[in-house]
């Protein structure tokens, strides 16, 4: 369906737009002695690993729905709407018709940004499903699709992520954007990891997490005395559980806070204590480990949930 509600020029200040992207020699000459950014002309100083690896390198509802239309119609200077899909603390995706009704929407001309940070885990979680908002790009030039190899990659320490936009808001993001923003070492690493072989790799490893998810799902389900059912999704590599009071058999903040503690300072296993959030409480939020890492996570919450009852 044609957005043509929509204007990227309306949204964005003139002195915005008026932006040209930074530009160095480099981008006119790519050959010859390069003596133009101050760099050390013998390269880098990596030292090429010994090793026999031939490694492959490349250079929400319907009532929420409602509530975010209605605010958009009753403030025009809404310009940019942030959902994440899947959420964090809870897991859950926003299903495609969700999202693509907010980008119909007449009432609303600016930006709908959707973080997908665990978009691997959903995929991995709906095998043959469309559910990345990558698969809308085509056709809504007002949707900005966050992603990054934080979650699913494991390189949150080269603290990089992609933006995918129309080719029009992309160029405006490149005029905006710092210099060099990107280091040579993040840009490499990121370029390995998106070899095929990497990926390959990376899938596995999902599956694992989905396999080990729905292990501990089956642990805490049987845990009846000390935690409720599970809240929000399971679109995600963590699970929201709520901590009960063995008393009342309701969500305990307080109980949730000690074992919380108790796991962290003396059983050496720390999860998120996310019981202040709101719809949160008494929660928990684990992260999916390692079958090992699952085995004494379970081990050590049966010992605290006997010291504190």
């Amino acid at each position: 369906m044609p957005v043509d509600h929509f204007s990227l020029e309306a949204i964005i200040r003139p002195n915005i737009l008026a932006l040209q992207p930074y530009r160095c020699a480099r981008d006119d000459y790519q050959s010859g002695i390069l003596l133009d950014a101050n760099e050390n002309s013998y390269g880098h100083s990596i030292v090429k690993p010994n090793t026999k690896n031939n490694s492959n390198l490349s250079n929400g509802t319907s009532e929420e729905t409602a509530f975010v239309l209605e605010a958009t119609s009753n403030d025009s200077s809404i310009k940019l709407i942030f959902l994440c899909s899947p959420g964090n603390p809870t897991g859950a995706v926003v299903p495609l018709s969700t999202i693509r009704t907010i980008l119909e929407s007449p009432s609303f001309k600016g930006l709908v940004i959707v973080d997908e940070a665990y978009i691997d885990f959903t995929e991995a979680s709906h095998p043959g499903q469309p559910i990345s908002a990558t698969t809308l790009l085509p056709n809504y030039p007002n949707l900005v699709v966050l992603q990054t190899m934080s979650k699913s990659f494991g390189l949150a320490a080269i603290r990089l992520g992609f933006a995918l936009s129309s080719p029009e808001l992309n160029q405006i993001l490149s005029n905006t954007k710092a210099p060099y923003n990107i280091s040579a070492p993040t840009a490499l690493i990121a370029m390995q990891a998106l070899s095929e072989g990497s990926i390959t790799a990376m899938k596995e490893k999902v599956q694992k997490v989905i396999k080990g998810r729905t292990f501990l799902l089956d642990a805490f389900s049987k845990m009846t005395q000390d935690f409720g059912p599970y809240i929000g999704g399971l679109d995600a590599n963590f699970i929201m559980v709520p901590v009960l009071n063995r008393q009342t058999g309701k969500p305990d903040n307080e109980r949730a806070q000690k074992v919380y503690q108790a796991m962290a300072e003396t059983q050496g296993v720390v999860v998120r204590f996310r019981g202040k959030e709101l719809g949160c409480t008494g929660c928990l939020r684990v992260t999916v480990g390692t079958e090992e890492e699952n085995e004494v996570l379970l081990e050590r919450l049966a010992t605290v949930f006997e010291q504190i009852q």
